[in-house]
């Protein structure tokens, strides 16, 4: 069964706002982004574009799986998985959104042709920046991690973890499969957990924040209402630590997992991926730059791009498996 992605991900934004505004659970929610605001935006210089379906006729899924409460705010994942067979890897997929809108929904369409692929596919919700700033959702993400390795012979998933995230979420993704023992990112229960994976795949999430470059975007003339700064709470000149925290690029070492980076050719989104490709490989681990030609920044969400992301996505997971 195919099922509309801008229909779908209009239903979910609908029960998300719901369910911000009860009594259990109070939250601010940031609906700027959406994955028909994105196609909209790329209409014209890309005529080709459509939204990428989901189909979900050989997969099961599993809605708002609970994985963390805070307070009384619910955190919930969607579990995608093959019905057919058990699978080797599972797959977190990390939603973007400049670390402030977006939901989880925005990843049906991949997750549904990864677990058609034979995988297991984990979309996880994360508290974004007007609800908490940095290191929230990176705590957040990790014990979604940790709570799937935890639950995975109940969940009949495997403990073996590829991080992937798009945008603001790949730029999480490879943050968090870089810094395993920076106890920032980590809550309390969960200090001593194993959240670790076996790799990460980010497409066109920024590694390197503090850089020249870097800084040229995500803190052009010390603008505190930038992406960045809103969710680490301050521009860079009044919060360095904090950016530096933040930033992939300061934590790839000989211990860093095996990395696939999709670029889609706009410079902002792989400031520092050459560099990170590079050592890693070093470190004797696969890793591996793929640029998409002629691509808009969030390539993963439409056709005709989704298709090549989940070759490259499958064939990175096979030399981990």
């Amino acid at each position: 069964m195919r099922i509309s992605c801008l229909l779908f991900s209009g239903l979910i934004a609908h029960l998300f706002v719901f369910s911000a505004s009860s009594d259990a659970q109070t939250f601010t929610v940031d609906q700027v982004y959406t994955v028909a605001s994105a196609a909209q935006k790329y209409a014209k210089q890309y005529p080709a574009l459509r939204i990428a379906n989901i189909d979900s006729a050989h997969i099961n899924i599993r809605f708002s799986r609970m994985y963390k409460m805070v307070g009384k705010r619910e955190l919930t994942l969607d579990l995608f998985t093959p019905k057919q067979i058990k699978p080797a890897v599972t797959i977190a997929l990390i939603h973007g959104g400049g670390w402030r809108s977006g939901n989880k929904s925005h990843m049906y369409a991949l997750a549904s042709r990864l677990a058609e692929r034979g995988y297991a596919v984990a979309a996880i919700e994360y508290r974004l920046s007007p609800e908490a700033l940095f290191p929230a959702g990176i705590v957040d993400i990790n014990d979604a991690i940790v709570w799937l390795k935890q639950h995975a012979v109940n969940l009949k998933i495997s403990p073996s973890i590829i991080i992937a995230g798009g945008s603001s979420g790949g730029h999480m993704a490879a943050l968090i499969a870089n810094s395993k023992n920076v106890k920032a990112f980590k809550s309390g229960l969960n200090q001593d957990a194993d959240s670790s994976v076996i790799g990460v795949v980010d497409m066109d999430g920024i590694i390197d924040l503090t850089s020249d470059a870097g800084l040229k975007y995500e803190d052009k003339d010390g603008d505190k209402h930038s992406a960045m700064a809103r969710w680490i709470g301050n521009d860079f000149s009044s919060a360095k630590e904090l950016w530096q925290l933040a930033s992939p690029a300061g934590y790839i070492n000989a211990d860093s997992p095996a990395m696939l980076f999709i670029a889609s050719g706009h410079e902002r989104f792989s400031l520092g991926a050459k560099k990170a490709i590079s050592m890693i490989q070093q470190n004797g681990r696969p890793a591996r730059l793929v640029s998409m030609h002629n691509a808009p920044h969030t390539f993963w969400l439409f056709h005709p791009w989704i298709d090549r992301v989940v070759e490259e996505i499958d064939r990175f997971a096979q030399l981990l498996e």
